[in-house]
């Protein structure tokens, strides 16, 4: 499959041999966020669709032969990257294709498509300067992408004021980086569907979620899991952009499970308004925003039980970061609604509300422990730019010693941001697969 777009113009980007320290990460960077902001600086990447056949790396790309002059430390990143994507969500090629011994490169990076973040194929060629084991591509003032050498592997780290993202390239071949997926493998269709709900307090005032339905290929009745996203991470993720899932639907319909992805009130293509505020730590505010998240997802369950292919009796909530303690909370509001829960790196803050002593997320996880008897399972990673590895054990801690049945897993650093652990399944599977075997859910 021919993956990657055509050259873009020339970029005019600045560059610079100072080699900048990593930024701290932002406390809301919120999923995928960083991954749009990577092709918007690097300028590629579209909005239009086209085939495959439509879209290739340069029609002269080639890897010139290293100078007599280079030296083997500047040579060996000569050639071509690939098999990897930002934050496991947009693909990504790179190819080195000439070094001088002033350490400049000559480089052409490509990323592919994530539907989900808006972002379509696309390539161009940038100049990039190597210091011992980094190449730097400078993006401009206060952005930059440093690529770190090892052996046959190349990692990559965009940073921004904004946060960061990574990458993981391995060396390949030209001929083989023809054929790279401009997609992430594994990706399962999904439909848009609209959600029915009433406006609560509002006299009967209706309007409509949109969400995303995966289904397996057989009648069902299926069991579902309902996922809910995260917030918008301060605003660096549009309200406006649908959060698909698209990442984590492929393990469940795979396993037989149908999975809904509902968009909340002003989010995506829903209707009303987003209400659920950031950047404080007001537990009232806060709180609020939760109740309001809770009727959203009421909404989608009902929607659910409505539907002839699902079995009601085999429905879960789950989600990823707020949308993992909204699933913890909604099992507690809402007892037998949901057989199980499945919780990604769950939240409603960063843990910098945690600090300043107004625990919401170790508040509401307790609360909801003594709440409910569901089983969950909850899955974190260390290194997680929302909160700390110490903050992450007191909210389990806080949900066990109320009452609540959890199993917990805190996964080693990823090598990135931890808090993107929903999309690296690989990490998370066999935890899962135990964790659904448990609840007799049947497995394909």
């Amino acid at each position: 499959m021919v993956a990657y777009g055509r050259p873009a113009a020339s970029l005019p980007w600045p560059w610079s041999r100072a080699i900048r320290h990593r930024y701290p990460i932002a406390s809301t960077i919120a999923a995928g966020a960083i991954c749009a902001v990577v092709a918007a600086c690097i300028g590629l990447g579209g909005t239009a669709s086209a085939s495959a056949a439509d879209h290739s790396l340069p029609s002269d790309l080639a890897v010139a032969p290293a100078p007599a002059d280079v030296t083997p430390t500047l040579s060996r990143f000569l050639g071509a990257w690939a098999h990897g994507a930002w934050d496991w969500i947009l693909p990504h090629v790179l190819v080195v294709e000439a070094v001088d011994a002033s350490e400049r490169a000559q480089v052409v990076s490509a990323l592919g498509d994530a539907a989900e973040l808006g972002i379509a194929r696309g390539s161009g060629r940038v100049t990039g300067w190597i210091a011992g084991d980094v190449l730097m591509i400078e993006l401009g003032p206060g952005s930059s992408v440093v690529y770190h050498i090892a052996g046959d592997s190349l990692r990559g780290t965009y940073t921004s004021a904004r946060g960061y993202s990574t990458v993981t390239l391995v060396r390949a071949s030209l001929p083989e980086v023809a054929g790279v997926p401009a997609t992430v493998p594994g990706a399962v269709p999904g439909v848009t569907v609209r959600i029915p709900m009433t406006e609560p307090g509002s006299g009967g005032q209706r309007l409509t979620l949109e969400a995303t339905l995966y289904r397996p290929p057989s009648d069902g009745p299926h069991p579902v899991l309902v996922f809910n996203h995260g917030s918008t991470g301060g605003g660096r993720v549009a309200p406006s952009v649908t959060l698909r899932a698209s990442r984590q639907a492929p393990f469940f319909v795979a396993r037989g499970f149908a999975v809904l992805a509902p968009m909340r009130r002003g989010r995506g293509a829903s209707e009303g308004a987003h209400q659920e505020h950031e950047g404080t730590c007001d537990p009232g505010i806060l709180g609020a925003g939760l109740a309001r998240a809770i009727e959203d997802v009421d909404a989608a369950m009902a929607y659910l039980r409505a539907q002839p292919w699902v079995d009601a009796q085999r429905m879960l909530v789950g989600g990823q970061s707020r949308g993992g303690l909204l699933s913890v909370a909604y099992a507690a509001a809402r007892p037998n609604a949901a057989r199980a829960v499945i919780n990604f790196a769950g939240g409603w803050t960063s843990d910098r509300c945690d600090a300043a002593g107004t625990s919401f997320n170790q508040t509401t996880f307790a609360a909801a422990g003594a709440r409910t008897r569901v089983p969950m399972l909850w899955l974190y990673a260390e290194e997680d730019g929302y909160y700390g590895a110490t903050w992450i054990r007191r909210y389990h801690e806080g949900f066990a010693r109320a009452g609540g049945v959890a199993t917990f897993r805190l996964f080693h650093a990823l090598g990135g941001d931890g808090h993107r652990l929903v999309d690296h399944a690989d990490v998370w599977r066999d935890a899962a697969d135990e964790f659904l075997r448990g609840l007799n859910l049947a497995l394909r």
